[in-house]
């Protein structure tokens, strides 16, 4: 009797057949075809990921540093001082002094006995001395 009212309790929920089964073909190929995707997809995004960090760490690696020492720029030249005008009328002028007379005092001149040398002449390629004297043979 006990069975008999199990089976009228689970009539009147609608679970009379009971659970599926659960074993169906289609729902298995499906899934295996998701997660075969998903792991290609996984492979593809790291392995380009590994490349570009491959290639953006070797472009780094690559790349010379600052140079240890650098000189400093020079520093502007100096501008030049403007020129100071004074008015001719504001000047005072100074006093002569006596008349004196400047004295010079000449020092020769240093005589040198060395002349200068001579111009030294330009050998020319078309001198009969650097000509050859018969075809076929060294000039001289």
């Amino acid at each position: 009797m006990a069975d008999e009212h199990i089976r009228n309790v689970l009539a009147r929920t609608g679970a009379a057949d009971g659970p599926p089964l659960g074993v169906h073909l289609d729902d298995i190929v499906s899934r295996g075809g998701r997660i075969r995707r998903r792991r290609k997809l996984a492979t593809i995004v790291g392995s380009a990921s590994a490349t570009a960090g491959v290639i953006v760490a070797v472009a780094f690696w690559l790349t010379p540093g600052p140079p240890e020492h650098v000189q400093p720029a020079a520093p502007p030249p100096p501008a030049p001082p403007a020129p100071i005008v004074i008015p001719q009328e504001s000047m005072p002028v100074p006093p002569e002094p006596p008349s004196q007379a400047p004295t010079r005092t000449r020092t020769p001149e240093p005589t040198s006995t060395r002349q200068p040398p001579p111009p030294r002449a330009r050998p020319d390629a078309r001198t009969p001395s650097s000509a050859p004297t018969e075809p076929g043979l060294p000039p001289g």
